[in-house]
């Protein structure tokens, strides 16, 4: 299941972390990607998505590997202002 991104309104996907959050990706896998999404069930058996975050170089990977949407949104610059309104550099 495909939604879109409520600032830029790009297509992505929900992946769950094994930290037990939430992380938007786009939607098609993309050559350089790092995420490795695979299809489970959670505890209470609704189909899900999971996501690991893996380093091709150092684990070479046969399968299509994705990467988190914030890098590629449009209207991420919104998302870099502090609470204080001044602006975080990565």
């Amino acid at each position: 299941m495909s939604f879109t991104c409520k600032s830029c309104n790009a297509p992505i996907i929900f992946a769950v972390t094994k930290n037990d959050r939430r992380i938007p990706l786009d939607v098609e896998p993309v050559a350089g990607g790092n995420i490795l999404v695979t299809q489970g069930l959670n505890p209470s058996g609704t189909p899900m998505l999971f996501a690991e975050v893996v380093d091709p170089l150092s684990q070479p990977v046969t399968k299509p590997l994705y990467r988190a949407h914030l890098p590629t949104c449009s209207a991420r610059e919104h998302r870099r202002t502090g609470p204080s309104g001044g602006v975080h550099v990565p």
